[in-house]
């Protein structure tokens, strides 16, 4: 497995509550199956961000 950093992702690891979503997602996710996680954060100082993990086989490529 693969893991592509963004500055999307920098950001939800920075968030307590959102990288525990993503925690949850990482430990019931499938290969190639659509998320039900949808991860938001909402920053004063900058635009919210909307963040959708997928898990994809290490094979495939974007």
């Amino acid at each position: 497995m693969k893991v592509v950093f963004s500055d999307k992702l920098r950001r939800v690891l920075q968030d307590p509550q959102a990288s525990a979503q993503l925690r949850q997602f990482m430990a019931t996710a499938s290969v190639n199956q659509p998320s039900q996680v949808k991860i938001k954060l909402h920053d004063a100082q900058r635009q919210d961000v909307s963040y959708e993990p997928r898990l994809l086989s290490s094979s495939q490529s974007r």
